[in-house]
């Protein structure tokens, strides 16, 4: 869902090589979160289920195989953040972004008002990159807490319900970002 956006006009003025690299590191990252948080959701199935303790050799498969993911996402958008820098963007989107209705948006479209307005916290400055370094620093939040569990589980300490719940809003507050970035992004194409 993060990657959607660039797919859907990000308006960068860039040679066609690099808009296309950008492109495609923002939608691999996209398939890399997603991936981890498919694995996460699985970990907190098995917590959920499990009576007593977790089964650690699934807790520590999934784990093992989400924080991986979960990297990738995170050098992909550096990656495409470092394409960026040098980067231009086209002067009219940025007007647009600028002059857009982010209250009318979310009411129309039923969206969390707080998301959204997060997302134009950036956008109304023309702050495309900083949309990029919060879910970067996003991830890099994220990453820490997912290492915390994994060291745990590592030593056969099931993970405190409380953890997973951090975890699981900082993976769904990540989601909405990037999702609500992308229909702006999508809004102001048409």
């Amino acid at each position: 869902l993060q990657g959607a956006w660039v797919s859907n006009g990000v308006p960068i003025s860039v040679n066609q090589e690099n808009a296309g690299v950008i492109d495609s590191l923002i939608v691999e990252g996209a398939a890399n979160f997603l991936d981890s948080y498919s694995c996460f959701l699985r970990l907190l199935k098995e917590s959920e289920i499990s009576r007593g303790p977790i089964n650690y050799h699934k807790a520590k498969k999934l784990i093992d195989v989400l924080a991986p993911y979960l990297e990738a996402a995170k050098e992909n958008y550096t990656s495409a953040f470092s394409l960026m820098k040098d980067s231009s963007f086209d002067p009219g989107k940025l007007q647009t972004l600028e002059t857009f209705d982010y209250a009318g948006f979310a009411a129309g479209r039923r969206l969390h008002i707080d998301g959204v307005n997060q997302v134009a916290a950036f956008l109304v400055k023309g702050d495309i990159k900083g949309v990029y370094g919060k879910l970067i620093g996003d991830l890099d939040g994220l990453l820490r807490g997912i290492e915390a569990v994994r060291e745990g589980i590592k030593n056969h300490t099931s993970p405190g319900m409380e953890d997973l719940r951090t975890l699981h809003q900082q993976y769904s507050d990540l989601m909405q970002f990037g999702y609500y970035s992308s229909l702006v992004f999508a809004e102001i194409q048409n």
